[in-house]
């Protein structure tokens, strides 16, 4: 079985705010809590009232913190699907083998022809069996 734990490279400032509503809505998906707010392990609270363990100074450089636009944030992402995507557990290589053919529609011939298509489906092949 896979990990459910794993890491992504947050390279913009739009999936970082989805990382933050992920994190903060936990509670609520796993139905330990109804409200974000209820939750007293995390750090929303903080946020709205702009005290306790937050590095605000450091938050700042990447996002407004202010109590109104962390509100904002969580309701505007309020959907529940922060950063839901299909995360599907390979048994073993060849099934990603046949997802990608079948995605990419591959023949010898057109992976010998496209060497941009090649090192597309090669390096979502390393992705996927990591």
């Amino acid at each position: 079985m896979g990990n459910p734990f794993k890491s992504e490279l947050i390279t913009d400032e739009r999936y970082l705010i989805n990382c933050l509503a992920y994190i903060q809505n936990n509670p609520v998906k796993a139905r330990v809590v109804t409200n974000v707010e209820d939750y007293k392990y995390s750090s929303y609270i903080n946020y709205i009232t702009q005290g306790g363990i937050i590095d605000f100074d450091e938050a700042k450089k990447y996002y407004s913190t202010e109590s109104s636009n962390i509100k904002a944030i969580m309701e505007e992402l309020n959907d529940g699907n922060w950063l839901e995507h299909d995360d599907k557990i390979y048994e073993d290589k060849n099934e990603v083998f046949k997802e990608l053919i079948n995605k990419y529609g591959l023949t010898k011939t057109r992976l010998k022809e496209d060497d941009k298509l090649l090192k597309t489906v090669v390096k979502e092949m390393q992705q996927e069996v990591k």
